[in-house]
C-alpha cells in the first residue's frame, strides 16, 4: 500500500513483484472481438506481441508498430503463418523522432478510419550511453521514446479516437456504466443467458435445454464494440515510484533549459534515474487525459504496470543485474495480462485514471501523479515539445 507521501511500501513493492496468481485467463475472459481496431506501439516483441496475439486470437484487427522494418515483416510473416495475415498489420515507427510518430499517425489514419484500443506499449531502458543518450530533437533518450514520443502519437490520433466514439452504438462514458445502457447487444446477451437456463419437455418426460440463439457477425460486432469502446492503455512501470522526489526532474527535460545544464542535471540522475521518471510521466500523462478528456468524449485513459517481466526491454543494461534480476522475472504472456484485461473488461468506466498492476487489478500510483498542477505542467511542456511536428 502507499505511504501518506504517496510512495509505495516495501511490503507494496513485494507484492506487486510477487503478486497472487492470476485469476484472469485471456483464452476464457476475453470475449469475440470482430471490428476492433487496436494499435500497438513496441507490437513486435515481448509485452506488445503478447497482446497481439491474444487480441488477434479473439478477432481483433491489430497495427503493429515499432522501429525496426526488418523485424516488423518478420513478425508479420510469423503471425500470418498462424491464420492471421488479413487482420494484422505494420508500420514503421521511432518514437524517438517526432517526425517518424507523425509518419505512422499519418499511415495509420490513411489505412483506418477509427481505432478502438490504443496501446502505448514500447519502452527503451538504458539505451546505448545511457543517461546522455538524446533523441533525433535532442531530448532525453528514454524521456522521449517512453513519454513524449507516446504522447505526440496519442495527440495525433486523438482525432481518429473522438470519431471511433460517435461510430459506437452506445457511447461509452467514465460516469455512466455499460451494464446500465441498453443496447443489442445487451439483449442478445440477456436472451441467450436467459434461453440457456430454460428447459422444455421432451416426449419422454425428460427436461432438454432450449438451444442458444446464434448471434450474426453483425450482432458480434455490436457486442464488442458495446463492450470495448474506446480505450488509451499507457504502459508505465512500478520503477515510477523511484522517481526524484521532486516528481520529474523538469531541469532534465525542458528545451528551454541550457543544453550543459540538461547534460548535468541527467548524468547526476543516471539512466536508472531517467527512465523512472519516464515513466513516472506515463502515469501523469494518463491521469491527466483521464481528468481533461475522459469525462467529455466517453474515451478511458488507464496506466499500467504490467509486472516483472523478462523482455528485450533490459538488453542494455549491465549484464550483471540482469542475472542478479532474471530469476524474480515472469514471461512476456504474464506481462500482456494486465494490459490485455485493461483492454477488454467490462465496465471501463473503472479504469479511467487508474493504475492497473500485476496481475489484473486496479493498485495506486504515487500519490503525487494526482496533483494537477504537475499534470497541467507536464502537459504544457509536453506540447511546447512538439511543436513543429
Amino acid at each position: 500500500m502507499p505511504s501518506k507521501s504517496g510512495r509505495l511500501s516495501t511490503m507494496g513493492h513485494l507484492q506487486q513483484m510477487f503478486p497472487p496468481s492470476p485469476s484472469f485467463s485471456p483464452a476464457r475472459d476475453i470475449p469475440p472481438l470482430p471490428g476492433i481496431r487496436a494499435l500497438i506501439t513496441g507490437g513486435t516483441s515481448g509485452i506488445g506481441l503478447s497482446t497481439a496475439r491474444s487480441l488477434l486470437a479473439a478477432g481483433a484487427h491489430v497495427c503493429l508498430m515499432a522501429r525496426s522494418s526488418g523485424k516488423g515483416e518478420r513478425v508479420l510473416r510469423e503471425l500470418s503463418a498462424e491464420g492471421y495475415s488479413q487482420r494484422v498489420t505494420f508500420i514503421p515507427l521511432d518514437l524517438g523522432d517526432l517526425a517518424s510518430v507523425r509518419r505512422a499517425a499519418t499511415a495509420y489514419i490513411e489505412a483506418n478510419d477509427r481505432l478502438h484500443l490504443l496501446i502505448n506499449n514500447a519502452a527503451i531502458l538504458l539505451p546505448g550511453s545511457g543517461s546522455m543518450e538524446v533523441s533525433a530533437q535532442g531530448h532525453d533518450a528514454q524521456f522521449a521514446t517512453n513519454a513524449l514520443g507516446h504522447w505526440h502519437l496519442t495527440m495525433l490520433l486523438l482525432p481518429l479516437l473522438r470519431e471511433t466514439v460517435c461510430l459506437l452504438p452506445i457511447v461509452p462514458s467514465p460516469a455512466s456504466s455499460v451494464d446500465s445502457l441498453p443496447s443489442l447487444a445487451r439483449t442478445v446477451g440477456s436472451h441467450a443467458s436467459s434461453s440457456s437456463g430454460r428447459s422444455s419437455t421432451a416426449a419422454d418426460g425428460q427436461p432438454h435445454a432450449q438451444p442458444v440463439p446464434v448471434q450474426t457477425q453483425e450482432e458480434q460486432e455490436l457486442a464488442a464494440m458495446t463492450r470495448i469502446g474506446v480505450r488509451v492503455l499507457t504502459l508505465s512501470s512500478n520503477a515510477h515510484h523511484f522517481a526524484p522526489a521532486s516528481t520529474l526532474n523538469w531541469w532534465a527535460i525542458q528545451p528551454s533549459v541550457p543544453r550543459d545544464v540538461r547534460d548535468t542535471v541527467r548524468k547526476r540522475a543516471g539512466g536508472w534515474g531517467l527512465y523512472a521518471g519516464s515513466k513516472m510521466a506515463n502515469v501523469i500523462i494518463s491521469n491527466y487525459l483521464a481528468r481533461t478528456l475522459g469525462p467529455s468524449t466517453g474515451i478511458v485513459f488507464a496506466a499500467i504496470h504490467p509486472g516483472g517481466i523478462k523482455t528485450d526491454l533490459s538488453r542494455s543494461a549491465p549484464k550483471w543485474q540482469n542475472v542478479l534480476t532474471n530469476w524474480m522475472l515472469y514471461p512476456a504472456e504474464y506481462g500482456a495480462l494486465t494490459t490485455l484485461w485493461a483492454a477488454t473488461c467490462e465496465n471501463a468506466r473503472h479504469l479511467n485514471g487508474g493504475y492497473c498492476i500485476p496481475w489484473a487489478r486496479l493498485g495506486a500510483a504515487r500519490g503525487d501523479t494526482q496533483d494537477w498542477a504537475v499534470q497541467d505542467r507536464l502537459a504544457g511542456l509536453l506540447e511546447e515539445m512538439r511543436v513543429g511536428f
